[in-house]
């Protein structure tokens, strides 16, 4: 994976000279520690880049590549290579009626997630079509209102198995000062699979804002399944927000997340995340916590908190650098974007 990441720059550098305008470099960095005040220690340190450019007028190019370095791991994978083209502009449709772009190339088919707030995502009742894989898609986007999506993977069509493609709709409306509605339902048919989400942001008052999300996944295959999930986020100006998430399966576990954040003592925010196992089956209600506090410093931001387990399973980490053993432990972490 190490040679095909250095052989994406080095074609993304051949490539340059032929684009119409200069190449866009943005990325991100992440270098964390954690530790259990014992022998048990975790560290990791992430590198994103990600190049964007103008081929000309019609088409854009997209390529996103990453590295990752671990305690016992290191690897530099090729996380995104697209080329976007914008038919309906080369047609010269009038986009207010008729949008058209076609997408080639490796990308994630994940799905909009309208509905996680919690940032947990236990809410996300998708998982759906979150794979990467070398894809093909369409868009048309109708009266500036709902977008249609259709894409396929065309290795699976002489693959002798099921064939991986998603055809989908969604819909975008602002609706005035009361707020705006986002939607998406989609067909997965490699997994075989339904799902519908919502999420309708309200601005009741003044610096106020509430998002009520809901969603379903349904499992044709048999025993046909399926699960549901709801969250509600508020967020008062530069206070702070709270959000709380749950989902309901039909034959999984079913959790419970909820997390804050407090802005008002900048430049530090204040953050808590708590995940719980209502399923009745783990050994306690309670599954993992995390807690920290993030000093912003503008395009970097220092965290320095704690991860909780129960002791029974692995915690799930919200801010913490990766998960430390079935008990968590103190970390720090840095993160910047560039």
């Amino acid at each position: 994976m190490k040679r095909l990441g250095v052989l994406c720059v080095l074609v993304m550098a051949l490539a340059l000279p032929a684009m119409a305008d200069p190449v866009a470099v943005t990325g991100d960095m992440t270098v964390g520690w954690i530790g259990d005040f014992g022998t048990t220690t975790g560290f990791t340190g992430d590198v994103n880049l990600y190049f964007k450019a103008k081929v000309d007028d019609f088409n854009n190019v997209a390529v996103t590549v990453g590295r990752s370095l671990q305690a016992t791991t290191e690897d530099m994978i090729l996380d995104a290579l697209t080329l976007t083209t914008d038919v309906g502009k080369f047609l010269k449709i009038d986009p207010k009626m008729v949008a058209w772009t076609i997408t080639t190339g490796l990308t994630s088919s994940a799905d909009a997630s309208y509905i996680s707030q919690s940032g947990y995502g236990v809410e996300d009742v998708g998982g759906v079509s979150t794979a990467t894989a070398w894809m093909g898609w369409t868009w048309f986007k109708f009266v500036d209102l709902v977008q249609v999506k259709f894409g396929i993977a065309p290795t699976t069509i002489i693959s002798g198995g099921a064939i991986d493609m998603i055809v989908g709709a969604y819909l975008s409306k602002a609706l005035g000062t009361i707020g705006t509605l986002n939607a998406e339902v989609f067909w997965d048919n490699a997994d075989e699979l339904v799902e519908a989400d919502a999420r309708f942001d309200l601005t009741p008052a003044k610096d106020l804002t509430i998002g009520i999300g809901a969603g379903m996944k349904y499992d044709v295959t048999a025993p046909a399944t399926w699960v549901v999930g709801a969250s509600v986020k508020a967020k008062y100006g530069t206070m702070g927000d709270v959000a709380v998430g749950f989902d309901y399966a039909s034959a999984a576990a079913d959790y419970l997340a909820v997390q804050a954040t407090i802005s008002a003592l900048q430049p530090f925010d204040i953050l808590a995340g708590l995940k719980l196992d209502l399923s009745g089956g783990g050994a306690s209600v309670f599954h993992s916590a995390d807690v920290a506090a993030k000093l912003n410093l503008g395009n970097a931001d220092i965290y320095v908190g704690y991860s909780l387990g129960n002791g029974v399973v692995a915690p799930t980490v919200r801010w913490a650098p990766v998960a430390l053993g079935l008990d968590g432990g103190l970390y720090v972490k840095f993160y910047t974007a560039f």
